[in-house]
């Protein structure tokens, strides 16, 4: 059973050469034993470089009473790897074995979807924009069985909804028909979505018929 702690949180900016200290403090004195994911620490510092980091953040970098990092060390490798000074909730005293903290709500991709005005389908939408983005980006660098590898933040999928895929919720329906039929997440989304370069080349192999369900969602 998970428990939760009452901590006075302060507001406070934590340089890149601060986080280096906690994080330092952190491996001596082995509080926080968890592997460290760098690859999702490089990703929250590509949204500090590109102003996709907001310092409002609820969830507390939480330290333990020796000042080690129990909660939030990807965020302040995040901090030394852009060298940008951020902003934290920092909550003190935290007891080793706690596994929740005040606010510490999983924030997912259709959360922050949610936050930019997405109302429906927000999930598969995260998931459409990811794929669309590798396609448009990765198709001939990264070969398609290593595109699972290649994460998005949170803020990433929200900036490229309202940059590069705007149209994207209202091809929802037109993906589900077209998915139906190809059952294949891959082709449908780039076949369904407005104005997408290629969506008239994957529309082409759809098997003709004018009775055909795939025919149909995607005229």
């Amino acid at each position: 059973m998970s428990r939760s702690v009452s901590s006075v949180l302060t507001r406070q900016v934590i340089t890149p050469a601060k986080a280096q200290r906690l994080l330092l403090l952190t491996r001596e004195v082995g509080c926080r034993p968890d592997p460290v994911d760098m690859d999702h620490a490089r990703r929250l510092a590509r949204d500090m470089v590109c102003g996709d980091w907001h310092d409002a953040n609820p969830v507390a970098v939480g330290l333990c009473p020796h000042g080690a990092v129990v909660k939030g060390v990807h965020r302040l490798h995040a901090v030394v790897i852009s060298d940008i000074p951020r902003a934290f909730l920092i909550a003190r005293d935290i007891p080793h074995r706690l596994l929740t903290l005040p606010g510490a709500k999983a924030r997912t991709a259709a959360d922050a979807l949610g936050a930019v005005g997405v109302e429906t389908h927000r999930k598969e939408i995260a998931a459409a924009i990811r794929l669309l983005s590798l396609y448009d980006t990765a198709r001939t660098a990264l070969p398609w069985p290593d595109w699972h590898r290649r994460g998005f933040t949170n803020a990433e999928i929200a900036r490229l909804l309202q940059t590069r895929y705007p149209n994207l919720p209202q091809a929802v329906p037109t993906v589900t028909a077209v998915r139906s039929g190809l059952s294949s997440l891959a082709p449908a989304t780039i076949a369904a979505v407005p104005g997408h370069p290629h969506s008239a080349q994957f529309r082409s192999r759809i098997p003709p018929g004018p009775g055909h369900p795939v025919r149909a969602g995607a005229d």
